[in-house]
């Protein structure tokens, strides 16, 4: 189960290759706009100069918001290849602009109601914790809570999103009964799932790093502090957010369809 889970993304690519491949370029696009927009108007400097404040996490969480819904068409669009493949959605069910704006509600719902207050306890406890003098030991607990915090809202909510698209209904806290009977099983696999996106992620990041210290350091143009070098920075990055993400809801519709989706159709669980 938790390998099928975690590797089903890679199955997905080869069953459904221009789709994936296709939904992915996309969303790195659209991701990489939004930080350029974000770099050359300054946001993202004043962000930076508010390290380890209450505006600094509500910035981040603004930003993750952001980059959700920018990129929710091809995310639902990849979301329902994935339950099409599964047979938790009918094979001739398209994605309308109706799904993308669901889809769209649910993340922000999610975002504003748990996520946002979950950075907000990880700030104040880091905050707290910071005024004992340990430091390193503050940024440590607080990530190590804020990950678990993560863990459980995401495997008690998760479900949302699959549910939303197959019913066409907008179940947000209404995910929470479906994935209860199963939770402890459905949080391993999140929590693997999380530590290899923070992995990818990672590599993303300082992959990008060194491409742009490569880059920047054969470019004699140095007054363009937006220029071909940050925008490579930027894709790298992005790409390791974009896989991190892709296998992670991939792995959440396997696990829908896995546990909920029942002979008769799901559209009349709630009925």
């Amino acid at each position: 189960m938790l390998a099928e889970a975690l590797t089903y993304g890679f199955v997905l690519l080869g069953k459904r290759p221009a789709t994936v491949v296709g939904c992915l370029s996309a969303g790195l696009l659209l991701a990489v706009a939004l930080d350029y927009t974000l770099a050359v108007t300054g946001i993202l400097a004043r962000f930076y100069a508010t390290e380890n404040s209450i505006q600094h996490t509500l910035f981040l969480g603004f930003y993750y918001l952001a980059r959700a819904l920018v990129t929710a068409i091809p995310s639902a669009i990849v979301l329902m290849a994935a339950l099409k493949k599964l047979g938790a959605a009918e094979p001739s069910r398209h994605v309308t602009l109706a799904d993308c704006l669901r889809v769209c509600f649910v993340t922000l719902a999610y975002t504003l109601l748990l996520v946002a207050p979950a950075l907000i306890f990880q700030n104040l406890l880091q905050s707290a914790l910071e005024r004992t003098g340990l430091s390193l030991i503050a940024s440590f607990a607080a990530s190590v809570a804020a990950l678990l915090l993560q863990i459980f809202l995401l495997a008690a909510f998760a479900f949302a999103w699959p549910h939303t698209l197959t019913t066409r209904r907008l179940v947000l806290f209404r995910s929470w009964p479906l994935m209860r009977p199963r939770y402890w099983t459905i949080a391993g696999v999140f929590t693997m799932a999380l530590i290899i996106g923070s992995v990818v992620t990672w590599v993303g990041r300082y992959g990008g790093g060194f491409i742009y210290a490569g880059f920047a350091g054969v470019s004699q143009d140095t007054t363009n502090q937006f220029g071909p070098a940050w925008v490579l920075y930027s894709a790298a990055t992005e790409s390791g957010r974009i896989l991190a993400s892709y296998l992670l809801s991939v792995a959440n519709v396997f696990l829908y369809a896995k546990f909920v989706s029942p002979p008769e159709p799901v559209a009349h669980l709630f009925d």
